[in-house]
């Protein structure tokens, strides 16, 4: 999908970037390193991380941009 815009993400859209992240991963690492690497960190952990990084990035600046399309985050 193509994205309309990019802007600032939102930390309530941390969950729609984990699982952009985890298709991401699925997709395109080789199916057994997926497999091994998504078998370590489960959804919610991931979303727990993105939005910890959108609330508070280690540096003043460093930001979460999301790529969005019809209103839906994409990448």
């Amino acid at each position: 999908m193509i994205a309309d815009s990019v802007r600032l993400a939102l930390p309530a859209e941390a969950a729609q970037i984990a699982a952009v992240q985890r298709r991401t991963w699925t997709q395109q690492l080789p199916a057994e390193v997926a497999e091994e690497v998504l078998a370590g960190v489960d959804l919610e952990t991931m979303a727990a991380s993105w939005q910890a990084a959108i609330q508070r990035p280690p540096l003043a600046q460093f930001r979460v941009l999301v790529a969005v399309a019809d209103s839906r985050v994409v990448g």
